[in-house]
């Protein structure tokens, strides 16, 4: 296929087009599911091998790996080949979500879902690629069967036809499908949205689909819960061949959030945080208090409440109030079982130093630290920083709040330009090696390793070290794992390599800065007037390179950059547009610029969303290739399809000519 590459209008102002800290994880397989029902979870997901038919086949085999999880969704793939039972359905792999049973269709407003895949031999028969969704009127249904069963087909192979018969053509999610009913698997009434062509990267709210057979079938949504959200290929003769997911995520308000959710502890996952979900009240009203008199010379007290427990990702925080003063106690979910190392210990460590460093040569408001342990020997026998409590609203409570006494968009640009002079202040902090910070015995800042959070098999948490680094060079190229195996690997891994290239200044002579590890919205917190009242979240900070320090544009004003992440316009009642984006970068950039007095690391804020994405993309698998998808677009336009480019690019179908422009471009964007 040959291109005509141009330059897009956003390529002649990338000022006016990401950043969006996600957890680093090592590239190494997740997971190998090779048994009959052999499965994962992990990050809000499962998978499962699933041969549930494999008992019909006269020969044959499935393995199932996961490649990648996090927070944001998971990769993965089965390979398989099957002979006899012809027309026998011999397994089923999967990706799922894993779902909070008792919620009815009817009250889920949303099922927002992304998946990209690929097969790499289709000589197949009666094969397809589908979600599938269970419900039953029973919540606490086993999750083998239901009432009834709902499946999206986005593909068909060998003759592969749908339970029941065609009832319409119907168009949903921006896509045309056969619409089939009157079907049963078992005592399921089946429902089934097929396709009319292949589709290999689909994204919508699969809610429309439940909502269409309401409205047109009579399904009884306001009885009927959800069991079971999965995606996956129904297997039934032919082989060997692979089908590979690259990326597969889904949300719905019936889901925990995969940041932060907040209760007195009901909420709280237990598989993550084990005991420290059931610490007493009594045992964090007498640690805070304990800290409080000996440090704030509180007077001695009996009263003192927990007013809140906060679970996120990797933390357990309780705001304690002892009379007046308030305080917080984090507990990070490595304080038990197999979490608790001194690799653990050690990242404890260094965000107490990071926060005191900072509030000591700045003002930034970040909290102070009043005392902190390492180990399980104190009153609520975990570990646990306390520290501070910070006044104001999450930014992300209020970005699209219209009820304070200032307009909207008064209020997002004094946010912005507070945001701006605050993290200008970072400017004060250098060093001279990618790490995090530490005390040595005599008290001197020095920069150790960088720590990440890895999840064990039993889907709790442990920190694992490295580093320190010289250069972020040497950075990526330890945590950096390109994979060659199906077209979408071998096109992402070409373009990162481009991209990559094309990254200037990667290793300053001026060394490394400090900012926020997660610089978004949840974790600035501001008051009615947009002043910033609080930085959060300094778990596993480090330095990085000055490209991607405290110039950086905030997360929230960076979506479009970070594909994966952004739902506009599905969402647009959360999301603001790439219009509204580009002019809020372009404002953030002009602030930026003043508090900096126009020197100095102000010289990367107007490209650092396009630098922060190929960071992103480095680092982490699951957004790489809609981030290159990305950058393809941008390069050639509207005019053409960039999933149809980076096939080309996958099969070495791409001329030199066309890769040359394409090249070309990516510097242009860079630089």
């Amino acid at each position: 296929m040959q291109l005509a590459l141009v330059l897009s209008p956003a390529l002649a102002d990338a000022a006016s087009m990401l950043q969006r800290h996600s957890l680093q994880r090592k590239d190494a397989e997740v997971a190998t599911l090779c048994g009959q029902y052999s499965s994962w979870s992990g990050d809000g997901y499962n998978a499962n091998n699933n041969n549930w038919g494999e008992d019909s086949a006269t020969s044959g085999s499935q393995c199932t790996y996961v490649d990648s999880s996090s927070s944001s969704g998971v990769a993965w793939h089965t390979t398989w080949t099957w002979e006899g039972g012809s027309g026998d359905v011999k397994s089923y792999a999967y990706a799922g979500r894993v779902v909070d049973r008792g919620h009815t269709i009817s009250s889920i407003s949303s099922m927002q879902t992304q998946v990209s895949w690929s097969y790499n031999d289709t000589d197949i028969t009666a094969t397809n690629v589908a979600y599938d969704f269970f419900t039953s009127e029973d919540p606490d249904h086993s999750t083998s069967s239901g009432d009834y069963e709902l499946m999206i087909w986005l593909a068909r192979y060998g003759g592969a036809t749908p339970l029941g018969s065609m009832n319409d053509t119907v168009t949903i999610a921006g896509q045309t499908w056969d619409f089939y009913v009157g079907g049963h698997n078992g005592e399921m009434a089946v429902y089934t949205f097929a396709a009319s062509s292949t589709i290999t990267s689909f994204s919508g709210d699969a809610k429309d689909f439940f909502d269409y057979v309401t409205e047109h079938q009579g399904f009884p949504a306001s009885t009927q819960h959800l069991l079971v959200f999965q995606v996956g290929s129904e297997a039934t003769t032919g082989g060997p061949t692979t089908f590979t997911v690259s990326h597969f995520s889904a949300s719905s308000p019936n889901m925990p959030p995969s940041s932060t959710s907040s209760s007195r502890g009901d909420d709280i996952d237990s598989e993550t945080f084990g005991p420290l979900a059931a610490i007493p009240e009594a045992s964090l009203v007498r640690l805070a208090s304990n800290i409080a008199r000996r440090v704030l010379q509180t007077p001695s007290s009996s009263g003192g409440k927990l007013v809140r427990r906060i679970s996120g990702s990797y933390n357990i925080v309780h705001v304690l109030d002892l009379g007046g003063v308030k305080l917080v106690v984090r507990v990070p979910a490595t304080g038990w079982g197999s979490g608790m190392t001194a690799t653990a210990a050690q990242a404890l460590k260094s965000q107490v130093a990071t926060l005191r460093l900072i509030r000591r040569s700045t003002s930034i408001p970040v909290p102070e630290v009043y005392g902190w342990d390492p180990t399980s020997d104190n009153e609520i026998g975990a570990p646990y920083v306390c520290m501070s409590f910070l006044p104001g609203k999450r930014v992300s409570d209020i970005w699209f709040d219209d009820s304070g006494p200032l307009p909207r968009d008064e209020l997002r640009r004094a946010i912005l330009a507070n945001l701006a002079r605050t993290m200008a202040q970072f400017s004060e902090l250098r060093f001279d090696k990618l790490g995090s910070v530490t005390e040595d015995e005599a008290g001197a800042i020095t920069i150790g390793p960088v720590f990440d959070y890895q999840v064990n098999g039993d889907g709790s948490l442990r920190v694992e070290a490295s580093g320190p680094y010289t250069s972020a060079s040497e950075y990526l190229r330890s945590r950096l794992m390109l994979r060659e195996g199906n077209v979408w690997a071998r096109a992402e891994t070409k373009v990162m390599h481009a991209l990559m290239r094309s990254w200037p200044d990667l290793d300053p002579e001026d060394g490394f800065v400090l900012c926020p590890p997660d610089f978004d919205s949840q974790n600035i917190l501001v008051d009615e007037a947009g002043t910033i009242t609080g930085i959060i979240d300094w778990d596993l900070a480090h330095t990085v390179p000055r490209r991607l320090g405290y110039c950086r544009y905030p997360g929230w004003i960076t979506r479009d950059w970070d594909p994966l992440m952004y739902g506009w316009p599905k969402m647009a009642d959360s999301e603001d547009s790439p219009e509204a984006l580009a002019q809020y970068r372009a404002y953030y950039n002009d602030e930026m610029g003043k508090a900096l007095d126009w020197q100095g690391d102000w010289k990367f804020t107007e490209k650092s969303h396009i630098t922060e994405a190929v960071w992103i993309a480095a680092l982490n698998r699951i957004n790489r290739l809609e981030i290159c998808r990305k950058f393809v677009q941008v390069s050639v336009g509207p005019g053409v399809d960039a999933l149809d480019v980076l096939y080309d690019i996958g099969e070495s179908r791409c001329s030199e000519e066309d890769w040359a422009a394409l090249e070309a471009s990516f510097r242009t964007l860079l630089n």
